[in-house]
């Protein structure tokens, strides 16, 4: 479910840009609640911008891809970053082998995709455990375990599913700037300087 973002909406709303980007300026992982300094830019000519931090409490992850010109923005708590602090996971070993490993490789890698979509990378480990044939294929949340065992059992290769953790409890969010995202349990942001 997508969450309101009520400080960094009160600096959009006050700003009131027709257009604009956000930039990330800096980065303090040292301090207590590891904070970023950003502005947000109008983009229409003025020359205007906004300068604020976001204190991210309890960062658990996080993926810096890009710094500058960044649109997009969500802050979520349903969102595919979360499935390993929110769903139980469970490992998959399997026996056996297929003639088309080829195929099947394809189709785990498309079942990672429509979970984790653009935000994790693909393990790569896995298409190495497919040819042993005998291997902990993946570690993983069980919904994933799920999917892949039914895969793999359609190709005639025998999947046995071993329960092995349940995450505790968490309030964690996803907050997403583009392509960028930070896990943690609350974002403060706080305005800094307005620029005319």
């Amino acid at each position: 479910m997508l969450l309101n973002l009520p400080g960094l909406t009160q600096i959009i709303d006050s700003a009131d840009y027709a257009a604009y980007v956000f930039n990330i300026h800096e980065i303090n992982f040292t301090a207590p609640v590891p904070t970023l300094r950003l502005s947000l830019v109008d983009i229409e000519g003025s020359g205007r911008q906004v300068d604020f931090s976001l204190a991210i409490s309890d960062l658990t992850s996080f993926a810096l891809r890009e710094y500058f010109w960044l649109a997009a923005h969500d802050l979520t708590d349903s969102h595919p970053l979360l499935l390993p602090y929110q769903e139980p996971h469970s490992s998959l070993y399997i026996k056996g082998h297929t003639e088309h490993l080829k195929e099947l490789s394809f189709d785990l890698l498309q079942i990672y995709l429509a979970t984790y979509g653009k935000w994790q990378p693909f393990p790569s480990e896995l298409f190495a455990q497919l040819q042993l044939g005998h291997a902990l294929l993946a570690n993983g949340p069980e919904p994933l375990i799920q999917r892949y065992a039914a895969k793999v059992g359609e190709y005639g290769i025998h999947t046995s599913i071993i329960p092995s953790y349940t995450p505790a409890p968490s309030n964690l969010k996803v907050l997403t700037l583009d392509d960028n995202y930070f896990v943690g349990s609350r974002f403060e942001f706080t305005v800094r300087h307005e620029s005319e």
